[in-house]
């Protein structure tokens, strides 16, 4: 049972990943901590889904999260963290830089 299982966390566990999207999809920001608890998720299928859901969100909390698996055992869930950072912080950037705050305005 135990080598089954270690076995299947390179195979997609597609009822769960659709189920992340979904409650995503649905619940917008209240799926904030779902969302970052499959984060530790053993699947690592499960993991990816979860930090791109968390992208899509564009909550800047999610970053606290994200970063603490910077440097997951897999190359794959390595890349969508950063990739999910890079998506947030973008997002929230544009956000800051766009929003009239007085001194950009004049100092141009």
């Amino acid at each position: 049972m135990e080598k089954a299982r270690k076995e299947s966390i390179d195979i997609p566990d597609i009822p769960r990943i659709e189920g992340i999207k979904k409650m995503r999809d649905i619940f917008g920001r209240r799926a904030f901590e779902y969302l970052v608890i499959n984060l530790w998720d053993e699947n690592k299928w499960v993991r990816i889904a979860a930090a791109d859901s968390l992208a899509e969100l564009k909550d800047i909390r999610a970053n606290h999260f994200l970063v603490l698996f910077i440097n997951d055992s897999d190359k794959d869930v390595r890349s969508t963290i950063t990739s999910s950072i890079g998506k947030i912080m973008d997002e929230n950037i544009t956000e800051t830089i766009g929003s009239d705050h007085g001194f950009l305005t004049k100092a141009v």
